[in-house]
Order: C-alpha cells, then structure tokens, then sequence
C-alpha cells in the first residue's frame, strides 16, 4: 500500500533542499514549477471571464503566488497582485519574481500598508491566497491579520496556496484564530497534518495535492507516523482468491464482544471482519445476545458466555488466529 506520507514541516523544508542539491534545480526554478502545477489546477477549473486577485506575503508563499500571477495575466487571465507591506526586504526568490513580474506592462500591481490597509476586492470572483505557507510559527498580528480578515469578507471563490493563511501546518489552531477560510487548498507534493485535524475544515476547504517533483528517494526514506490512505490504496491491498480455496484456508477470526444494550456494536464489528475476508468468524457473545446475532449476521458462528448481560469467561483460543476484543463489552468488573 503507497499511502501518502503526512510529514512535518521541517521535512518538507528538507526535501526541498535535496530537490535542489540532488535533481539539480535551482529554488527559483522548483518555486517556477510549484506556480506551474498551480497555474495548470487553475486554468482547467475556472472561466476565461474570471477576474482573479492574487494576495501575497512577502516570503516564498507570496513569491509562488507572484509567479502564478505572471503565468495566469501572460495567459490572458484578468490578474492584479495586492502584496502585504512590499518594502523590497522579501526572500531572495520572492524579489526575483517581483522583478519579473514588474516588467509586464498593463499588470496592476499595489501594495497596502498600516496606512492604507484597504484590498480592492470589488469585481473580482476569485482571490488566491498566498500570503503565508506552511512556515508560518505564530498568529498574523496587524496588518496580515487584517488581509485575512478582509479575504474572508470578500464574496469571492478564495484559493490557499500550500496553506491557508493562519492556519499552523503541523499543530492545531486554536478556536477563533484568525486563519483564511478557503474553498479550495493547493498544497505541494504532500498532504500537512493540519488538513486531519478537527477544526480545520473551514479553513483549507476541499485540499488539492499537486505534485511539484520534490525528490522521492528522501521521501520514501522518511519515517513517519502519519499517512493518508485514499481508495485506491485499499484497492492495491485486494488480492484475487484461486477457485480451488475454500473458508478454512482464510483463518479463523474470535470476536469478543457485546453486552446488554450494546450488541450493534458486535454486529458491526462481525460484518467488517467478514468484509475483510476471513475464513471464519466465532462471536463470544453474552446469552441474550445469541439470537441477535444469529439473525443479524447468519455467516457467524456463535460462542455461549455463562452470564446472560456481558461476558465473564473466556473460550478456549487455542483454535483462532486472529482475536478482536472490545465493541460493545460494557464495564462489568468480570469482563475486565
């Protein structure tokens, strides 16, 4: 199963740095094809009508979001750029964009300070988001908190890029914090723990993983104790079964579980252990709970208790291979 590995941030960072040592690539270059895969998300899902306001931070965030801005007005996309505070101190790769980008003529560039921290958001129908990626350690404060709070008001389709604004990468948020609200998150080569984590629906929306060819050999060397599993790596773990086989080839799976009251757990418990293709299945249950799950999953074998409510004594196991102990036992002192 290929799963996708879920890692923090510092090894993001890393795996950047052995992209470029390794590929080669210059990090100009790879935040080139990072813009790229953002430009090619963008171009197939919106109207050549959209009028797209792109705003950026003045770190590598901002500067994706400033070559994403060149590719989309060269595209003859409606584009203008609102930057945050621009006052030519940006990351290396963030000027560099900007000085590309300000050698296209016709292309509204503006920059909004604590002075005049207004965004004209007014006809645009998409706003791009790139105003903090996933380095971002500590709440927007001032005037990023208020380019925040104005994308969020702003009534338009809203895109993170890599993050959304104000939310942490590998931690939760706290409730209240100040953190773009965005339809849709385009975040590079991996999915970042955030996107799991309860709360942060609002903020990255419905998540695109797009792949900016970070190198996969550190990838694959990387350990971690997170993942995302999709459909499709369930799919790879099926394995077709010879016509020649029959259930006692497949194991035999104890069920232990159930007690008066709780018995859909059992049941659950005992379907999904069939669906995964044991051979066969014996359910420990409870007397009262004999009939129920007869009738509920006739596939099961049934094993008697001596109580009538929970379960107080265990079977013989020498004849399981596998044993599932848990759903639905209740907290009698003899089952525990």
């Amino acid at each position: 199963m290929c799963a996708l590995k879920i890692l923090p941030v510092e090894k993001i960072r890393e795996a950047d740095a052995y992209t470029i040592q390794n590929e080669p690539i210059d990090s100009i270059n790879l935040m080139e094809r990072a813009a790229k895969a953002c430009f090619r998300w963008m171009t197939k899902r919106l109207k050549k009508s959209s009028r797209i306001k792109i705003v950026c931070g003045t770190g590598n965030n901002g500067g994706d979001g400033l070559a994403l801005a060149r590719m989309l007005f060269e595209a003859d996309y409606d584009t203008e750029v609102t930057i945050i505070n621009h006052t030519g101190t940006g990351s290396a790769d963030f000027e560099e964009n900007f000085n590309f980008l300000a050698e296209l003529p016709g292309l509204i560039i503006t920059n909004v300070t604590e002075h005049d921290p207004q965004i004209d958001f007014k006809g645009f129908n998409v706003v791009v988001d790139a105003i903090f990626g996933s380095g971002l350690n500590r709440a927007p404060e001032g005037l990023y908190a208020e380019a925040i709070n104005q994308i969020n008001a702003c009534q338009a389709l809203i895109i993170a890029i890599d993050m959304p604004s104000g939310l942490f990468a590998d931690k939760p948020t706290s409730a209240g914090a100040t953190i773009v609200h965005a339809d849709y998150t385009l975040t590079f080569q991996l999915p970042k723990l955030a996107f799991v984590l309860p709360g942060s629906e609002m903020a990255a929306g419905e998540w695109q993983i797009l792949d900016i060819g970070l190198h996969q050999d550190f990838i694959q060397a990387c350990e971690t104790r997170h993942s995302v599993v999709e459909a499709i790596d369930c799919v790879q773990l099926y394995r077709p079964r010879s016509r020649f086989v029959h259930k006692g080839n497949f194991g035999h799976a104890l069920l232990l579980a159930g007690s008066t009251g709780k018995y859909g757990a059992a049941i659950m418990a005992a379907l999904a252990c069939l669906r995964s293709g044991v051979g066969l299945l014996t359910a420990h249950l409870p007397i009262n709970g004999f009939d129920i799950m007869q009738t509920a999953v006739p596939e099961a074998m049934v094993s008697i208790d001596n109580e009538d409510n929970y379960l107080s004594v265990l079977p013989d196991l020498a004849p399981y291979s596998v044993i599932a102990a848990g759903p639905g036992l209740g907290m009698e002192a003899e089952t525990q």
